[in-house]
């Protein structure tokens, strides 16, 4: 690696350092010179126990210090929160021992750990920023007792004191009173943490999208983090700072927070960077941990990792190692914090060529040489074109872009996941036993040999980009000499025209890794190298077909490549390039979720799933209802232009036979009796409609009550196989009960769906476990259950529904494991079920295939199958349409033929006074007057009513209903008013048996009378009204 002789800030805000008679022209402005504010800074304390996280056992502390323009006149001002990581919280001032126990007691002082930004913090203030550095110490007190190591709770932290702070920026209050009324802009928020605070503020920015963004989070930067629960944050700009010498957290797992994130949303407009600071430490970037500038709890933390002071690069007891003393390291760190936070947070696009790359030569006041600092930069999706992102075995000879990729004469070439290398697991940053980089590992030893990716027809026109790009590391394990490397990139247009940039004209990437401490140093760490497309000259960049590493600079060399990008400082606008895939391609169940996988970001889609119907979802559930052989097309747009891809004989559909069904006919509001037969023992559920929809009943009957005709559709699920996967026992070989850490478990694949039943372990203590499947080794968490496990052999039942996906992990999590582990080497993985799941290994590095974890006798079902669905259906039959004859009036002693119709049989009710109460025509004499009610049945069975109401009245009355006679009122008391149209003569009374028992003469001669009854009994009377013209009678009530 080589020594670059530094320039000093005081004399130059523009340097030209020269590596290898290669010179680098620095040319942006220095972002961590002072700025025009003068600052000012108050600590704020709210107690040590004023707060209670939701997620986390204990309260905490509400301490932070702040740090503001002393005049705040052009406020607000953007906001940064910084958050240190784990350390130890108290300390005895009478001799400088330390614990992290919390809240300090018996003289202890607290450890301000919270404090050891303030050059950072001070330099931001100045400007025009307000910083907030909040403590964590009651969190760092018991973090390792719960199962996220305090993750959750530090995001709480954090939003919890943003909370107060929106307080104090919209009312005022607490210790501030209004001075920081309408100060704060809290719509542009960073957060920086460092160690565990790393994985504290990707946390929060993840915590606060799930509140629906209440402040606007712009830039997240992880220092020196840990990545225990490997979240990915997408959207949000990032930026990972990885120190080279870090003895804390060795394995510089932060560069996961860059690498997990760069494919994984296709629309992620936020830029990563991740930054390698070579001779960094852990602990120098917080004042507090520093020795000689705080009394207690201070260390180099190198000494950590290698105790015994040997290695010679990165320990500082040897002579000429390469370790940043305190300041430089803190200078540089105040440089690169403040690029990237003034670039997204201030919106200063000035800086933007330090954080993308485009100059590598390090700002003066970073007191660091090029040689030093290494950059990684990944675009915005709308700001590059992946030429291969190397992320399966296919990119060997395909890349993303559908060309040809290739080699020739290398001696070593492939792809590469997982620990790539032999050495220890903190020598590979970019690997994890689960999620991890994937790169390409390439070996030459002759100028002849290359590796060549081949643009297609609609990508050869390069000159909407700015540069080429890709991130590379020296492979140490292959080459193992001290002297850099270098190598040739060439780009060939369509004519055979060539032109050529070597890569260490334009970066030192290619450095070969410094230190020997065994299993961490030297590491393979992957940096960007990035030429501009302008240096390219004599070639048409609008038809450039080719991209060749030609490996004709270094003898022999060994690499590892990821990322090959065509990047720009603009958006760029291509055509989509259609692709998809599914899930499943045969299928007993017809259910396939289509994925679309098309690049350039279409923003529309159509779907044509080859059996009648379509979808303009981007990424659709379809249920197939037939068996068959599907083609699939997808055809997808943006503004740039369209493309399609279509499949042939994609999907082939076999669901089990329909079950045999009955239905049933009846009559509306009956119930109707539905049945449906198993053509294979399984379950039948009954749905309310032909695809999709809810499921109404389940079993062989359904009973509804209907009232028109309704069809209901019945499937059944044909439960899948029971297999049994692992060892059966643990007699296989010798091991004993593991109880040190949760940190253990068994990798596995899942080839295709199925249930995870349950699992045999043997317990050395009863107690609750907790057992989890997750998407790898620190991953997301799958499936998550909490289970009384008594002492002894014991069958865990499970439940677990599990997807297909290469990499799941199972282990147990929480304080207590006790659980019994193989650990001789007598394992044989992989344990198979062809087609369904393969048990891998284990996460000890190294030793994978050597140890098996707790859990035996795996029982899995394969996925059930869903037959197709039969139609039953109750059909409803029309009640009858009954008519009858209009109602009638007799006199008593008469008859009258009473007639219905509409049906084939007929009962009238009641019997009395009819000839027969069977027949539609029966003939009627009642005595009295009476409602006949007839019962009509169809030839379906179905029956409806209908009535006539046969009045009788008194021989000699029968009645002339007039309707120009009125009565009132009726019913009546003592007496009652008669008019009529014309002169009424006169009125006869008469009783409900025809008995005349009055009559009353109209007097007046006039169209109304009036007539009272003085001794008539209460009962049913009949009027007979006789006018000059006519007669009527009306029938009144006495009461």
């Amino acid at each position: 690696m080589k020594r670059i002789t530094y320039i000093s800030a005081h004399v130059l805000t523009f340097c030209l350092i020269v590596i290898c008679n290669i010179a680098f022209s620095q040319t942006t402005p220095d972002p961590g010179l002072n700025g025009p504010y003068t600052v000012l800074q108050q600590d704020y304390d709210l107690g040590d126990l004023a707060f209670d996280p939701p997620t986390f056992p204990d309260d905490v502390e509400v301490i932070g210090r702040v740090y503001y323009p002393s005049d705040m006149s052009s406020g607000p001002f953007p906001v940064l929160v910084f958050l240190h990581g784990r350390h130890e919280t108290c300390y005895d001032p009478g001799n400088n021992s330390s614990n992290s126990s919390w809240p300090c007691s018996g003289g202890d002082e607290m450890i301000p750990s919270y404090q050891g930004y303030d050059y950072l913090a001070q330099k931001m203030a100045s400007h025009g920023y307000i910083v907030i550095s909040v403590s964590a110490n009651a969190i760092n007190a018991t973090d390792n007792d719960v199962t996220d190591y305090g993750m959750r709770a530090r995001g709480e932290l954090v939003q919890h004191h943003l909370d107060l702070w929106n307080t104090y920026n919209t009312v005022g209050g607490g210790p501030f009173g209004t001075l920081f009324v309408g100060k704060l802009d809290l719509s542009r928020v960073g957060t920086m943490g460092h160690s565990r605070g790393g994985e504290g503020v990707v946390e929060h920015a993840l915590l606060n999208i799930e509140q629906g963004s209440p402040y606007g989070v712009k830039a997240v930067l992880t220092l020196a983090p840990v990545d225990f629960a490997r979240k990915t944050l997408v959207n949000i700009p990032l930026m990972n700072v990885a120190p080279y010498c870090d003895g804390d957290v060795s394995n510089l797992q932060g560069i996961h927070y860059y690498d997990d994130t760069r494919y994984l949303d296709p629309n992620d407009e936020a830029p990563k960077h991740s930054v390698l600071m070579m001779g960094a430490n852990h602990n120098y970037y917080n004042t507090v941990w520093t020795p000689a500038t705080f009394p207690a709890g201070s260390a180099d933390d190198w000494d950590y990792e290698d105790w015994m002071g040997t290695d010679p690069y990165c320990s500082e007891s040897v002579s000429g190692n390469g370790r940043l003393d305190p300041p430089t390291q803190q200078a540089a760190l105040t440089a690169y914090l403040c690029a990237f936070f003034r670039r997204y947070v201030g919106e200063e696009t000035q800086f933007a060529p330090i954080l993308e790359t485009d100059d590598v030569v390090p700002p003066v006041s970073s007191l660091l040489n090029s040689d030093q600092v290494f950059m990684s930069y990944h675009p915005a999706n709308s700001k590059r074109l992946d030429v291969n992102r190397m992320t399966s075995t296919s990119c060997e000879t395909e890349n993303t872009l559908m060309g040809a990729a290739g080699q020739t004469g290398l001696v070593n070439y492939g792809i590469c996941s997982g620990y790539c290398l032999s050495g220890g697991t903190a020598q590979e940053p970019h690997g994890s036993s689960g999620l991890s980089l994937s790169q390409l590992q390439i070996g030459w030893n002759s100028a002849a040999d290359n590796y060549t990716n081949t643009l297609p027809d609609g990508f050869n026109d390069l000159t909407q980009f700015n540069a080429l790009q890709f991130r590379a590391g020296v492979n140490f394990e292959d080459y193992t000499a001290t002297a850099d490397l270098n190598f040739s990139v060439q780009l060939i247009d369509s004519y055979g025209a060539t032109a050529t940039q070597t890569v260490s004209s334009h970066s030192s990437v290619l450095f070969a890794p410094p230190g020997t401490l065994n299993n961490t140093l030297p590491k393979l760490l992957h940096n960007t190298i990035k030429i501009d497309l302008a240096s390219f000259t004599g070639i048409d960049m609008t038809s450039v077909s080719q991209i060749r590493f030609l490996f004709n600079q270094s003898a022999v060399g060994a690499i590892m490549i990821s990322d090959i990008i065509l990047s720009s400082a603009n958006e760029v606008s291509f055509p989509p390039v259609a692709n998809f895939s599914a899930n499943v391609t045969e299928t007993c169940t017809g259910q396939v979720t289509f994925t679309d996988n098309s690049v350039f970001s279409p923003d529309t889609w159509t779907w044509d799933f080859g059996d009648g119907t379509t979808s303009d979802v981007e990424s659709p559930l379809h249920v197939y209802s037939e068996n068959g052989v599907y083609t699939v097309k997808l055809v997808v747009e943006n503004a740039a232009g369209a493309d399609s891809i279509t499949k042939y004989s994609y999907v082939t559909v076999n669901r089990p036979d329909a079950p045999f069904v009955n239905g049933d006919e009846v009559c509306p509001g009956e119930m109707a009796f539905l049945s449906a037969t198993s053509g294979s023992a399984g379950l039948l559920s009954w749905y309310d409609s032909e695809a999709g929809g809810m499921v109404v009943a389940t079993g062989g009957a359904y009973n509804p009550v209907v009232d028109n005709t309704t069809s209901w559709f019945v499937e059944e699920e044909v439960v899948g196989m029971q297999y049994s996967v692992g060892p059966p026992d643990n007699t296989f070989g010798s091991g004993g009960n593991f109880n040190s850490n949760d940190l253990r478990g068994i990798f596995f694949d899942a080839y295709d769906f199925f249930t995870l039943e349950s699992v045999k372990v043997y317990s050395a203590s009863a107690g609750n476990r907790t057992i989890e499947v997750l998407d790898g080794d620190g991953g997301n968490v799958i499936h998550s259950y909490t289970v009384y496990i008594g002492s002894g052999e014991q069958v865990v039942p499970l439940g677990f529904f599990i997807a297909p996906y290469s990499g799941y992990y199972l282990k147990v999590t929480g304080s207590l494991i006790d659980l019994f582990r193989i650990n001789d080497g007598s394992p044989t993985y992989p344990y198979t079920v062809p087609g369904l799941v393969s048990l891998t290994g284990s996460n000890v590095a190294g030793q994978e295939l050597d140890f098996y974890y707790y859990f035996f006798d795996w029982k899995v079902r394969e996925k059930s199958c869903i037959s197709l669905r039969a139609e039953v259906t109750a059909v409803v039959n029309p009640l009858p349409a009954v008519t009858v004859s209009d109602d009638v009036t007799i006199t008593i002693g008469g008859s009258t033929i009473l007639n219905a119709s509409g049906g084939v049989t007929y009962t009238w009710s009641p019997s009395a006074g009819l000839s027969s109460s069977t027949v539609s025509n029966p003939v009627a004499s009642p005595t009295e007057t009476t409602l006949y009610t007839v019962t009509v049945t169809d030839e379906n069975g179905c029956s409806d009513t209908a009535s006539v109401l046969v009045t009788v009245v008194p021989v000699g009355i029968e009645t002339i209903e007039n309707e120009r006679i009125t009565i009132s009122p009726n019913p009546a008391t003592t007496s009652v008013k008669i008019i009529a149209t014309e002169e009424i003569l006169m009125t006869e009374v008469f009783s409900a048996d025809g008995r005349k028992i009055a009559l009353f003469r109209n007097e007046s001669r006039r169209n109304i009378q009036e007539i009272e009854f003085k001794d008539l009994a209460r009962g049913v009377y009949y009027l007979k009204v006789i006018t000059v013209k006519n007669s009527g009678v009306k029938r009144i009530a006495l009461e």
